[in-house]
C-alpha cells in the first residue's frame, strides 16, 4: 500500500478542498459548457483526494501500530481474553460458530506472526472473497436486497 508522508497530507487535503474555488475563478470567462466540464472533472479528482487522505492517515497509523511489537502483543493478549463461544459472537453478527472461529484464528495468527499491514490486507481480502463467493452470481438488485 502506497502512502504519502504525513507532511504532505495536509497540503493535499487543502488542495482538494480549495481547487474548486480556484478553478472557478480561473475559468470565469470561459463558455458555461466548457466550465461545467472542467469543474466536473476537477471535482471528481478533488473528491478522490479528500477520500484518500483519511485513508492514508489510517494506513500510516495502522502500520506504526503493527510495527510496534509491544502493542501487537498486547492486542493479542487482549484478544485471547475474549471468550468468543460464551459471548455468543455468532448471535451478534448472525453467523455460525465456525465462521467466528475462523475469523478469530486468522486474527490471532496475524497478530502472533507480527504480520505487516500488507499481509493483513491480503488476508482480509482473501477472507472477504471467500465470504462473498456464494453471492457472486447475484444480480445487483438481489445482492443489495441480500445485504439489507
Amino acid at each position: 500500500m502506497f502512502t504519502f508522508s504525513a507532511s504532505a497530507t495536509q497540503p493535499i487535503r487543502t488542495f482538494g478542498k480549495s481547487v474548486d474555488g480556484w478553478l472557478r475563478t480561473a475559468l470565469g470567462y470561459l463558455p458555461e459548457r466548457l466550465k461545467t466540464i472542467k469543474l466536473t472533472i476537477i471535482n471528481a479528482f478533488a473528491m478522490t483526494l479528500r477520500r484518500y487522505t483519511p485513508l492514508n492517515h489510517l494506513v500510516q497509523v495502522a502500520r506504526a501500530v503493527l510495527l510496534n511489537a509491544t502493542q501487537v502483543n498486547q492486542m493479542l493478549a487482549d484478544l485471547n481474553k475474549v471468550d468468543f463461544h460464551n459471548e455468543q459472537a455468532w448471535w451478534v453478527c448472525e453467523c455460525d460458530d465456525n465462521l467466528i472461529s475462523r475469523i478469530e484464528r486468522k486474527f490471532k495468527n496475524h497478530l502472533s506472526s507480527q504480520s505487516t499491514l500488507e499481509d493483513w490486507a491480503q488476508g482480509l481480502d482473501s477472507l472477504l472473497n471467500d465470504l462473498l463467493k456464494p453471492y457472486s452470481n447475484f444480480t445487483a438488485e438481489k445482492y443489495a436486497k441480500q445485504a439489507k
